[in-house]
Parts: structure tokens; sequence; C-alpha cells
């Protein structure tokens, strides 16, 4: 369903409103990961176990329908074929594509080093830190999960209302200060330890709030270009290799950083990832980062005069 729904934004949005509605769209997800649990909850407790299966089963039937419902009008001009793939065929097409286009190839890899080093604060790090390191309870470790999707809500609702700043055309400054917020995190865990452990975790809980901001003005202009620059017959397969992908390197990221969490402690490796991170995109971007570096001080010699 998330795959198909990413398809359909580029069939249904003009690409210029992109960041726009994938912007919105992540702030009903994440209303809806607020929401969904404490919904469903109550329904049990009052209902039973029955009438939640039953309101599910209400609610798929009403998405088929408005999904039925929906005016998809082919780009290809009503010539479209169904052409049957196995699939290998469909891996190989998705792998052909990303091979030899360039820009694509880098955001691809840059997606997989961010999975790879960072997706596992939630399962190793982030844990390691509030309650290995600074013992604080497991009850109110949720906390940090609620506070990055209040960041997350706030930026779907910032790039919704500021659909005119395109977003991509700074996509490695957010990459580096994305990194860099991560970075913080870890020095205040090292540097703070002599301190009362809630002067750390409110500090934390506010880097996350900050975190969950630029990750989205990172993942939606990111989604918004694929979904610009794939060609429209290729985009199911190219966002299930990009999953599937993701999915396969998030356990091996998990693993590396919990042997390394164990080695070093879990601040120490966030530090050490996140920098590894950075160098990545400068890596990635140094072109850009150049050409910026060299404006900055054309500019300055030009003011010095």
């Amino acid at each position: 369903m998330r795959l198909s729904s990413k398809v359909l934004f580029t069939e249904l949005v003009d690409e210029s409103e992109l960041e726009k509605y994938n912007g919105i769209r992540s702030i009903l997800d994440n209303l809806s990961v607020f929401g969904a649990p404490m919904l469903g909850t109550l329904v049990y407790g009052v209902f039973g176990f029955s009438s939640v299966i039953l309101i599910l089963a209400i609610l798929y039937v009403l998405a088929a329908v408005v999904i039925a419902f929906i005016p998809l009008e082919s780009k290809n001009g009503g010539n479209d074929q169904i052409v049957e793939e196995s699939f290998v065929q469909k891996f190989r097409i998705g792998l052909h594509f990303i091979r030899t286009e360039k820009a694509i190839l880098k955001y691809f890899l840059l997606i997989m080093a961010l999975n790879f080093f960072v997706a596992s604060s939630e399962e190793v790090t982030n844990p390691g830190i509030a309650i290995q390191k600074y013992h604080l309870p497991t009850s109110i470790f949720g906390l940090v999960s609620i506070a990055f999707s209040i960041g997350v809500i706030l930026s779907g609702i910032f790039i919704a209302k500021n659909s005119k700043i395109e977003f991509r055309k700074h996509i490695s400054k957010l990459f580096v200060l994305n990194s860099l917020v991560m970075v913080l995190i870890g020095f205040s865990s090292v540097f703070l330890i002599s301190f009362n452990a809630f002067v750390f975790f409110g500090l934390m809980l506010f880097f996350e709030v900050l975190l969950g901001f630029i990750t989205i003005l990172v993942n939606v202009p990111m989604t918004s270009f694929f979904q610009s620059q794939v060609p429209l017959n290729i985009q199911s397969r190219f966002f299930a290799l990009l999953s599937f992908s993701a999915n396969l390197i998030v356990p091996l990221g998990i693993l590396y950083t919990g042997f390394l969490a164990s080695a070093i402690g879990a601040d120490v490796t966030y530090i050490i990832n996140n920098i590894l991170v950075i160098v990545i995109v400068c890596f990635a971007f140094w072109k850009e980062i150049g050409r910026g570096f060299r404006a900055f001080l054309l500019k300055k010699w030009k003011m010095s005069k």
C-alpha cells in the first residue's frame, strides 16, 4: 500500500507540488501513529477484539472504494500495455535503472548509508544512552519517540506551508545538519554524565524534536525527487527495490552498531556513525560543496574591498 501510494502521488500530483503533498502525507502518517494505538486500545477495552477486527475490515473496504474512484489518467496517452515479468526481471530492471542514472544512484547510496549508520538509533543507541548509561526508567523512554514524531509533524506542516521553497537544493546541508544533531546528542551524553539524568533527558528530547523536523526535510524532498525523476512505468519496481535494500541493510547496521556500542559505548558509537555519514555526504556532494565554498570566499573577498 505504501509503495503503490507513492506511485499514485506521481500520477495525481503536479511535479511542482510533490513536496507539499508528501509533507501533508507525513503529517497524517504520524498523526495515525499517535492516534491509532490509543483509539484501538479504547475500542478493544470497551467493545472487545471482534469489534476491532470489524472496524479494520470496514476501513479496508472504504479505502478500496475510495481508491477505485480515483480518476487515473495515463501519462502515456492510453497506450499502456500490461507486461508479465518475473520477480527477477523486475529486480534487474530496477537495478539497471539505478546503476545507469548517476543522480538516482547517488541518493540511493546515501539512503543506504543513512540506514546502515543511523537507523539503529531506536533499537541500540537511544536506549543504550538513556536507559543503560543514564539509568532512566523505561516508563518514560517512550517520550523519545513522541518527541521525534512531534518534530516530524511540525516539519510536515512547515513543508506544506512553504511549498515554494526548493528543499532539494539544500539536501546536502540538511543531511549534514541531521547528522550534526545526532553528534550533539552523543557529545551531550558524554559531557553531562555528572549532571542529573533528567537534565540530559530534557536536552535529548529537544534534540529529538529537532531531529524529527530535519529528518522529514531530508526524506520528503528525496521521495519527491524519486517520484519526479523515475519513469512512472518502473516506479513500483524502483520503490520496491529501495524498500527491499533498506530492509536488508538496517539489520546489518543494527548488528554493527550493537557490537561497536558494547565495546566503546552507545554515545561514542553515535558520534562515530554520524561523523562517517557526514564524510560520505561531503564525498557525494563535493562538487556542490566546492562551488558553495568558492562562492562564499568570493563574496567575502568582494566585501573586504
